[in-house]
């Protein structure tokens, strides 16, 4: 078969028939249904409105939109989120640098950085909204500041208010559970999203906006390009587009 094995093959046979008794039990993988970005930008502008000033957002609210907007533009992971903290943030002239210290597909964790530009025309500009949010929960940029806060904080009930607790991030359950609850607060469905959602849309997007299979790979950080290729192969848009060319039947006159 090409492998080898340290088994006879009677036990190598009953080993592989085990495994695909325990896949068939698990039964199929359910895929992370993407957000429509006008959903994901109407929950954005509800929470960081246009202008420099924060006003009285919700906490939960606020730490549940700057992660999708994280998300949305580094395609990252949500374990690889939970491992950021402010001083992986570094400020760049306009735009902002994050340094991912960990990552699925980094495993000697040297760290991969991921650029978030700056667009001021933009009332929902990533780098404006950073800015705000580092602001309203006293969040300091760079490693020369030092600033070991976790930006995934949780929020602890303390004298009528809500506290960070920046020595610790909230859970994969947590989030995926807020971020429902904002959609539903706007009218919007969450079947089927998971903590992957953001994500997939992200990269549909940016596919989507003209990007090649090399940039799409480089954002996501990763090291081949199956990855991007197998986002944009999920995607309904690429699958319309192929429908498309599919000649239609014409009947012989």
């Amino acid at each position: 078969m090409g492998t080898s094995t340290v088994f006879t093959p009677a036990i190598d046979l009953l080993l592989r028939g085990a495994k695909r008794q325990a896949r068939a039990r698990a039964g199929p993988v359910k895929k992370a249904q993407p957000l429509e970005c006008e959903d994901l930008a109407k929950v954005l502008h509800a929470v960081f409105p246009p202008g420099d000033t924060i006003g009285f957002a919700d906490p939960v609210e606020m730490r549940t939109a700057f992660r999708s907007l994280i998300e949305y533009h580094t395609f990252c992971r949500f374990s690889d989120f939970c491992h950021l903290r402010a001083k992986h943030f570094e400020l760049v002239k306009d735009d902002i640098v994050i340094t991912f210290p960990t990552a699925k597909n980094d495993q000697l964790h040297k760290g991969q950085e991921t650029c978030i530009a700056a667009t001021p025309d933009s009332p929902l500009c990533p780098v404006r909204i950073t800015k705000l949010y580092f602001k309203r929960f006293f969040l300091r940029f760079g490693r020369e500041q030092g600033d070991e806060s976790f930006v995934n904080f949780q929020l602890r009930h303390q004298t009528y208010r809500l506290v960070p607790i920046y020595n610790k991030t909230i859970s994969r359950s947590s989030a995926v559970s807020d971020l429902r609850k904002l959609l539903a607060k706007h009218g919007i469905s969450y079947n089927g999203v998971t903590d992957k959602s953001v994500k997939v849309t992200g990269v549909t997007e940016t596919f989507a906006a003209g990007a090649t299979e090399t940039e799409v790979t480089h954002q996501g950080r990763w090291q081949t390009s199956f990855i991007a290729l197998r986002y944009k192969h999920n995607s309904f848009a690429f699958k319309k587009s192929i429908a498309l060319k599919v000649p239609t039947l014409k009947k012989k006159s």
